[in-house]
């Protein structure tokens, strides 16, 4: 850890914690280890057997909450919210006003992503009369009022955020890209598409440039290591499991509506976003010393069935009881050649939506600039859907999982038909349940959050029209 080799730390934290499953000191360190490589689901659950060991952690209870929260597990949020409570009203020696502002904070996140706006007003009205003030708490009080479609008050508040320069710079630039959603809505595209533009381009955090021939390259090695011919001669976990179905998509192409319409079913779940899939790739090219994709011919059956039984017993740890289970993580489309070795059992929902409308949307977004650099520039974001676009040529044609293309704009001109249809390839009978999805109170933690809430409508097809005259070099390489 102190090197910093996280993939080596979770690699012996797993052995580690097989051979002394009773030393709480192993499963801190192992949540740490899948943290920092971006496995929350494995993080979390390493997290919840430390807290076994140490109960009156404080920190830990507290990262419990968040952790929760980033899982989308509504009732486990609310529940350790209270038990952290009790544990500083216990001993109030343990607990400080920053455990409990950050974790009530973390409680009206959730509540806002539930719905719930009058809970969250409550938590707020609690928080200020401790005298509790702060950038964070504006925030979400603007969110709040941004929740009841109340934009008079929310533009304001934002307004204000953004214009307090000692504000940390993630507030303000999180307050620029909420107002530019308002703003969007009301009609007043140039000034949306000037804050939006403004935040992307802010010098603090284009910490990481993206190499646009780099990731082309990446598309070539990945379909000639994949090809049907050479994955015949690659080796297989063996794994038969169909739970796992991974939502494979552009971010804001309707992954998380796909995603809440088969959560609808009572027979499946969702865990929203759960890298641990890409991560495998990582390690696997770390245990063989060579880059991925070329390793993956030479993955060993015991390799394979170890990342797939970790990934099965994640799904059994989050959504134990349902037949299947969607994962929506991010660049699954860069490792189907993998999964399929990995879990061959599963299925894939390819997602796509009209190119301008999916390049449009994401670029305003806020993204994770370090995991995703090309969201900064509409022209970076247009070759990633190229890109995108080929490799799901590929597999189409080369990989030997059950697919469904889910397409977005088809399902807004009538939704029960193309739901009709996936229930049906996940290979379960049909519930009305999934034409209601958005009646579900699912904890969604994407930017899609209040979207999924609300019935399929035709609001941002062609979307795109409003902002053409910024979009021409996109709409000459996905011509109308």
């Amino acid at each position: 850890m102190q090197a910093e080799d996280f993939h080596q730390a979770a690699t012996v934290g797993m052995a580690l914690s097989r051979e002394a499953p009773d030393q709480s000191e192993v499963w801190r360190l192992l949540s740490q280890a899948h943290d920092r490589l971006g496995n929350y689901g494995l993080s979390l659950m390493a997290l919840e057997r430390f807290v076994m060991h140490e109960p009156e952690e404080i920190d830990a209870r507290a990262w419990l909450v968040r952790g929760n929260l980033m899982m989308g597990r509504s009732q486990q949020v609310e529940d350790e919210q209270a038990r952290l409570q009790e544990l500083i009203r216990k001993k109030p020696q343990l607990g400080t006003d920053k455990f409990r502002r950050r974790s009530t904070i973390d409680l009206v996140e959730g509540y806002l992503r539930l719905g719930k706006t009058d809970e969250a007003r409550q938590q707020l009205e609690s928080l200020e009369r401790r005298g509790v003030k702060g950038p964070r708490l504006m925030m979400m009080d603007a969110m709040t009022d941004i929740a009841d479609r109340n934009h008079e008050q929310a533009i304001p508040k934002l307004r204000l955020i953004i214009g307090t320069k000692n504000f940390p710079k993630g507030t303000r630039i999180q307050a620029q890209f909420e107002l530019a959603k308002i703003l969007d809505r009301e009609g007043q595209y140039e000034e949306a598409i000037g804050l939006v533009s403004e935040a992307k381009s802010d010098p603090e955090l284009n910490l990481k440039p993206f190499d646009r021939e780099a990731y082309c390259k990446m598309t070539d090695r990945l379909i000639a290591a994949f090809s049907r011919e050479r994955m015949r001669s690659m080796q297989s976990s063996g794994l038969g499991s169909q739970r796992p179905v991974f939502v494979v998509g552009m971010p804001r192409s309707g992954t998380t509506l796909t995603e809440q319409i088969i959560s609808a079913h009572s027979q499946c779940s969702g865990i929203g976003e759960q890298r641990e899939p890409i991560i495998f790739s990582q390690l696997l090219a770390d245990q063989l010393n060579e880059e991925f994709p070329e390793c993956a011919s030479r993955a060993s059956n015991e390799q394979l069935q170890g990342f797939g039984s970790a990934y099965l017993e994640m799904l059994d740890h989050y959504a134990p009881n349902f037949e299947r289970v969607t994962n929506k993580a991010l660049g699954l489309e860069r490792i189907l050649g993998l999964l399929g070795m990995v879990l061959p059992g599963s299925r894939i929902v390819f997602v796509s939506r009209n190119p301008l409308d999916n390049v449009l949307s994401t670029y305003m977004h806020s993204m994770n600039q370090n995991h995703y650099p090309w969201s900064r520039r509409l022209e970076d974001i247009a070759l990633v859907r190229a890109e995108f676009d080929r490799l799901l040529d590929h597999w189409r044609e080369h990989l030997d999982l059950p697919m469904f293309d889910f397409k977005y704009d088809e399902l807004t001109e009538g939704p029960e038909p193309v739901i009709r249809s996936l229930i049906e390839f996940l290979g379960l009978p049909f519930e009305n349940d999934c034409l209601r999805f958005h009646e579900q109170k699912r904890l969604v933690m994407t930017p899609s959050f209040d979207q999924v809430n609300r019935p399929v409508n035709r609001e941002a097809v062609n979307r795109w029209k409003n902002y053409e005259s910024h979009l021409q070099d996109v709409v000459n390489l996905f011509p109308t």
